[in-house]
This record gives structure tokens, C-alpha cells and sequence, in this order.
């Protein structure tokens, strides 16, 4: 048996960056309808959908926190790198006093 679940929300449309006469951008958010940003309120609305059987959202979330645990190590072995190599070249630098 799926679960149903209902999200109240509101349909937005963009006046910003995105904003173009010929191809409006609308998003559902959902929470209260309130404009915010660059987005305004079209009508509240409400969504209510079945979730797949034996639907488990853990598998990617866990995927997306190991991606984002790459990601910050290889910022992080870059900017020691960076600091080595300053630090190599500082060494490098020959001081004599006037």
C-alpha cells in the first residue's frame, strides 16, 4: 500500500533574472503563499501525490552528503596545496638585510 501525502503551497511566477514576456517561469513552493524575492504569488495551491511503493529517501540523501563530503575535501586538499606552494616560495626567497 503507497502512502498519500498532501503539500500545501502556492504557484509562483518569476519577475526576476529569469522573468522573459515570451516564456514565463512558474515554480510550486511549498509553505505559506506569500511573495517573496523575485517570485510572486499566482494562486495558492495544494499537491497531493502517492509515494512509490517502499519509497526510503535515505539512499539519496546519503548520496548527496558523500558527494558534498568530496567535494569539500577536494577543496580543501586544493587550498593546502596552495598553501604549500606559497609557503615553498617564501622559503625560496633569499633575505639580506640592507
Amino acid at each position: 500500500m503507497s502512502k498519500t501525502i498532501t503539500i500545501d503551497g502556492g504557484i509562483y511566477l518569476n519577475v526576476g533574472k529569469w522573468a522573459t514576456p515570451d516564456a514565463p517561469h512558474y515554480m510550486f513552493f511549498s509553505g505559506a503563499a506569500k511573495s517573496f524575492d523575485e517570485w510572486v504569488v499566482v494562486a495558492p495551491h495544494q499537491i497531493t501525490l502517492g509515494l512509490p511503493e517502499g519509497f526510503d529517501p535515505r539512499f539519496d540523501q546519503i548520496k548527496a552528503l558523500e558527494q558534498a563530503k568530496h567535494d569539500l575535501q577536494a577543496k580543501f586538499a586544493a587550498t593546502i596545496t596552495e598553501i604549500n606552494s606559497r609557503i615553498s616560495k617564501l622559503q625560496a626567497i633569499t633575505f639580506e638585510a640592507a
